[in-house]
């Protein structure tokens, strides 16, 4: 009888009886070891690969990321509390891959700002607001179409996978995972009947039906979700694109706290730690709060910085016969601290009609609010169902294996062998996909009873000491267990080497970009010169290179010319592409010339194998003036088929 510590018997597979059974049809795409297979079939590898999106190895519903970040916010927070060290958070709404949270392109507000100030219903709700995103948007990117002008796009990138030192003196701060210690999770909260476990999960669910736009009052007042008069009232019909999709004021921190509200999930009891800023009375437990004497001092930077920043935008001659700095200023702060961002019935102080125009922010008040740092504080089970933050375990987005459902002709018994520096690899950890896993014995043997027959992935991993430093050697290799023994396989480890990136997966699109210019170059005198140009050009992007320029230029009768420029930007998430068509008519007395007739925007977002249309038409608009041209474009996205 073979030694129970390198034996892995697959009586243990019994446990996957009480998986559900699935119609498994050969040919079909499984996961291993997700389903109990059929008599006769199991899941094998094959020699595809498919990418994997980036996730949280230690994050699950209902846990809280935290994120630090050098910013704009992140400096507003550390001026109210130098021990503040993070500036995004959200929501975990499953295991790992997408979270909930409520962030601001931004750069949508300067676009809307002038010499006099910004705009309020831009200011006041904020967009995109409440987002669901994976991992790879939120920590790698990934642009949005403006719901209200959609020839904008902006990029969207709210968290940060790197640690952040904002102060040279200061030790990097790490992204952190908030959540309870994984011991507490059967604990039952008190109130509620359910377990730390049950009740993330409603918090996470809660996120998700909360529907609201970017409010700054939030960092003053964060009990406003669902309110319905008076600062911080939901959305209405001034508010644009708000008033319908996202109502509710949110900003990050607050709608981790606005989901355990809904959720009814207590995060804190009555007991103030010692050192903890003031907690807020029942029945916001959760808020925080920030006294006026911070908020000044984190007003005062802010007018500042926002003051400079409009100066620097309008130079000496905007500030000579414009008040912008100051307005923009004003304006912003009474925003965060009132909800007074415009020109507002009631709101006038010390005669003054208008937030920009006023200094009333420098009497603040105090806030009852909650920062990303304040949910690390929130309280372990019972009392609450947080209270741990660990660092971030980010795995980034890698090529995997593609298994399906095939046939198994018999079983096999199969022994793995590891080596390492060409002796053998003990304790090494070897896994066959979908079956339990084992550990070698001194010899470097490793024994699986019984497998289906089959092709499957083997991997085999340790660590070992090399000059006094741990290091991870690992193995990776296909294998066909044949019906009966003498099945082996001898595995050499080495340095991780990364599987091979396939030029044919799903996360591999061939764009293309197929069409006409057509251009009408109008002459006074004579017939008028007419050219139809063909475009066609097309470009692979991949997880690796996800965007990509296409550029056109075409002139008609050595005097128009048409720039056609195309941006294509691929979402590993569903494999989609967002292009932008910018068109642009040039008129001079050669095809160099860069005197601008006209131009035109337009976004597209293009799911996996669509298609999307393009069509603008460019005139020129000065007297006697008559040159047209006519761009039309197919955007194609299509699997890669080398």
């Amino acid at each position: 009888m073979r030694p129970t510590t390198t034996t892995t018997v697959l009586a243990a597979c019994l446990l996957l009886a009480a998986r559900a059974s699935q119609p498994q049809p050969l040919g079909e795409i499984c996961t291993p070891g997700a389903f109990e297979p059929r008599p006769g079939i199991s899941c094998q590898a094959t020699d595809e690969f498919d990418y994997r999106l980036p996730y949280i190895a230690n994050a699950t519903k209902g846990n809280l990321l935290v994120s630090p970040g050098c910013g704009t916010i992140g400096e507003l927070l550390r001026h109210v509390d130098a021990n503040q060290r993070y500036s995004h958070s959200g929501v975990i709404v499953d295991n790992g891959t997408r979270v909930r949270h409520s962030t601001a392109a931004d750069q949508r507000y300067i676009d809307a700002a002038g010499s006099d100030g910004f705009t309020p219903a831009v200011l006041k709700f904020g967009w995109p607001g409440t987002v669901t995103e994976s991992i790879d948007e939120a920590y790698e990117g990934h642009y949005l179409i403006d719901p209200e002008n959609p020839g904008r796009t902006y990029l969207l990138k709210s968290f940060n996978r790197d640690p952040a030192g904002c102060d040279e003196e200061a030790p990097p701060i790490y992204p952190a995972v908030v959540k309870p210690p994984f011991d507490q999770e059967e604990t039952v909260v008190p109130g509620t009947g359910r377990t730390v476990r049950a009740n993330l999960q409603r918090i996470a669910d809660a996120a998700l039906a909360i529907h609201g736009h970017y409010r700054l009052f939030a960092y003053s007042d964060a009990a406003i979700v669902g309110r319905g008069s008076g600062p911080g009232a939901r959305a209405g019909s001034d508010a644009g694109w708000a008033n319908l999709n996202a109502p509710d004021g949110t900003v990050c921190s607050q709608l981790a706290w606005s989901s355990t509200v809904a959720a009814g999930v207590p995060v804190e009891d009555d007991t103030v730690e010692g050192g903890d800023r003031p907690h807020a009375p029942a029945p916001h437990r959760g808020l925080f709060v920030y006294p006026e004497a911070n908020r000044q001092q984190a007003g005062e930077f802010f007018y500042t910085k926002i003051y400079n920043d409009f100066y620097a935008k309008s130079g000496w001659w905007g500030r000579l016969f414009t008040d912008a700095p100051d307005d923009g200023a004003n304006q912003i702060l009474n925003c965060f601290g009132f909800d007074w961002c415009g020109s507002e019935p009631g709101m006038a102080f010390d005669g003054e009609p208008d937030a920009k125009d006023s200094d009333r922010w420098k009497h603040p008040g105090d806030g009852i609010a909650v920062s990303p740092d304040d949910l690390t504080r929130w309280d372990l089970p019972p009392a609450g169902v947080y209270g741990l933050a660990e660092d971030m375990a980010y795995r980034p987005g890698e090529y995997t294996r593609v298994h399906r459902w095939g046939e198994s002709p018999g079983a096999g018994d199969v022994t793995v062998t590891t080596l390492f520096g060409g002796s053998p690899a003990a304790s090494a950890l070897v896994t066959i996909s979908g079956f339990p896993a084992a550990l070698t014995d001194a010899a470097g043997h490793a024994a699986f009873i019984a497998l289906p027959g089959g092709r499957y992935e083997v991997r085999a991993s340790k660590t070992v000491i090399e000059s006094g430093s741990p290091r991870e050697v690992t193995a990776l290799q296909t294998f066909d267990v044949h019906a009966g023994p003498g099945n082996a396989l001898t595995l050499t480890l080495t340095a991780p080497v990364a599987p091979p990136r396939p030029d044919n997966s799903r996360a591999h699109r061939r764009v293309t970009v197929r069409g006409t210019v057509w251009i009408k170059d109008y002459e006074n005198i004579g017939s008028d010169e007419i050219g139809t140009h063909s475009l066609e050009d097309s470009v692979v992007l991949d997880p690796g290179q996800r965007e990509h320029h296409f550029h056109f230029s075409n002139c008609t009768g050595d005097e128009v010319r048409v720039e056609t420029d195309v941006r294509v930007t691929l979402d590993p998430t569903d494999a989609s592409v967002v292009a932008e068509v910018r068109g642009k008519m040039f008129e001079s007395d050669d095809c160099g010339g860069d005197d601008e007739d006209d131009n035109q925007v337009q976004n597209f977002d293009i799911a996996e194998g669509g298609v999307a249309n393009a069509s603008m038409h460019l005139t020129n608009s000065y007297v006697l003036g008559d040159d047209q041209a006519t761009i039309t474009l197919a955007i194609l996205n299509e699997r890669n088929t080398p």
